[in-house]
């Protein structure tokens, strides 16, 4: 059903008519926590279940107000760090939605903006769990609402949460840092550290908590070595230490199980600057380039380079890193001892058990060139979405691992590469070498292609018989 009304009195008759327990109020009121939810949180602010939820967002999505929609749902999802299960859908306010929540006691609803960064939408999801978690305790909570200090100074953190005694605490939602970030954390903890120091924080702790989106154990770990760092950078730039405490805890722990009082667990861990002289990101940091001025000229360094090179040439057997070429002949007698005539249509169509023996006894005799070919095939496999050109990537990764054990990589000379094969449409290895390297004989240069372009291939569709394991991506 699709209807479009002209003013908000229709507007909310037609709704009540369509769901007479309003629960598209409940709904909308959620989007207007940050004008976005996924279909999970949904269910958690209101309580409904999976399928009266979808029929609700259905019939929501079908009305618009003076030709804006209510909501519409985002055409893509958003994986959590540590989330096993399937993402769930994601739906997003629009200007008709939020027109009708201001008379609704929302007057600061809004559309959601567009984001094209999964991160940005993912750290606005997660301020949206904290808002909805904290709802459901009992506890006061506001969201990503201005605090005014100073002279015309402004801190927006992500949430402020309600203590006793009317005293308030500051919790920001951060995602994975990089050294990259650092400039960028070293900015938020200066107005922190400036709103700390204002009269208009006297009713604040003097404590930020920091819940970070990443998975707990090493993720975790690195992120808080990035602000620790960023701590310390400050510390030496303005000569004073933070003049608040600043703990940090995985945000999944703290959504399965959250802490709202002043006082909190020993879950939390607290930042500390010292702690970045031992962290393994600060000397990453340190080895970064730098606009630093060379003591000595390049000039100089060139006349150095030119003896040293000399001198390898001398003092090292060269002989070993040129191309070995004979691979042309290990090649097609491989692919030869079961194609020897390339033309009897028997021996086409079965299986060249001959090849694949002699191929396997090759990297049985050469265990490197096995272990090198393995890894290559099966890195970090399981986390790879096997997309066309993901496949033809790995494809030509293993293809240069082989060609490169035997001093041989692509180049004008010989060509090696992974495609899709025309007729049959899969996955196939082509071979094109210069015909000048065999003397122009254009017979033999189409017998070495042929051959070389089976062996490459064979590392990829006799893997298994090989005893180089299946690829995932074949």
């Amino acid at each position: 059903m699709s209807a479009d009304f002209p003013s908000l009195d229709e507007m909310m008759k037609a709704l009540d008519a369509a769901m007479p327990d309003h629960r598209w109020k409940g709904i909308l009121q959620v989007l207007a926590i940050k004008g976005i939810a996924d279909t999970r949180q949904l269910q958690d602010a209101t309580g409904f279940a999976r399928d009266k939820l979808m029929r609700a967002l259905d019939r929501i999505t079908g009305f618009s107000l003076e030709g804006s929609p209510l909501i519409s749902r985002l055409l893509k999802t958003i994986k959590q760090p540590g989330d096993v299960k399937r993402p769930p859908a994601i739906y997003v306010l629009a200007e008709g939605g939020a027109k009708l929540l201001h008379p609704l006691g929302f007057p600061t609803a809004h559309a959601f903006g567009l984001m094209q960064d999964d991160h940005a939408i993912a750290h606005v999801l997660s301020m949206v769990s904290v808002h909805i978690l904290a709802e459901r305790s009992g506890v006061q909570i506001s969201t990503d609402q201005t605090l005014s200090y100073g002279e015309g100074n402004v801190l927006r953190p992500d949430h402020r949460i309600a203590l006793a005694e009317s005293r308030s605490v500051l919790i920001e939602v951060e995602q994975a840092a990089s050294s990259a970030l650092v400039a960028r954390i070293k900015e938020s903890l200066a107005h922190h550290q400036a709103f700390s120091a204002s009269e208009e924080s006297a009713m604040f702790e003097k404590e930020v908590r920091m819940l970070v989106n990443v998975k707990p154990g090493r993720d975790f770990d690195r992120t808080i070595s990035i602000w620790q760092t960023a701590m310390l950078q400050l510390q030496n730039d303005t000569g004073e230490r933070l003049n608040f405490r600043l703990i940090a805890l995985p945000l999944q722990l703290f959504l399965s199980s959250p802490e709202w009082d002043a006082e909190v667990s020993e879950r939390w861990r607290e930042l500390d600057a010292e702690q970045a002289n031992k962290s393994p990101v600060l000397a990453e940091m340190d080895e970064m380039p730098s606009a630093v001025r060379g003591k000595r000229s390049a000039r100089d360094d060139a006349i150095i380079l030119g003896a040293l090179a000399m001198r390898f040439q001398d003092t090292e057997d060269l002989d070993h890193l040129k191309p070995d070429w004979g691979l042309f002949d290990l090649a097609t007698e491989i692919y030869e001892a079961h194609y020897p005539h390339r033309s009897k249509v028997d021996e086409v169509a079965g299986v060249p058990m001959v090849s694949i023996y002699l191929l396997r006894e090759y990297l049985n005799k050469h265990p490197d060139l096995r272990k090198s070919l393995n890894q290559a095939i099966h890195f970090n496999q399981a986390k790879v979405v096997w997309s066309q050109n993901n496949v033809l990537h790995r494809m030509g990764i293993v293809i240069r691992r082989f060609l490169s054990y035997h001093g041989i990589r692509p180049s004008i000379a010989m060509k090696a590469y992974a495609a899709i094969d025309e007729e049959s449409k899969g996955y196939t290895v082509k071979c094109e070498v210069r015909k000048e390297l065999l003397a122009g004989d254009e017979q033999e240069t189409w017998r070495i292609e042929q051959a070389m372009a089976w062996v490459l291939l064979a590392l990829f569709e006799y893997a298994q018989d090989l005893g180089l394991g299946r690829p995932d991506f074949w």
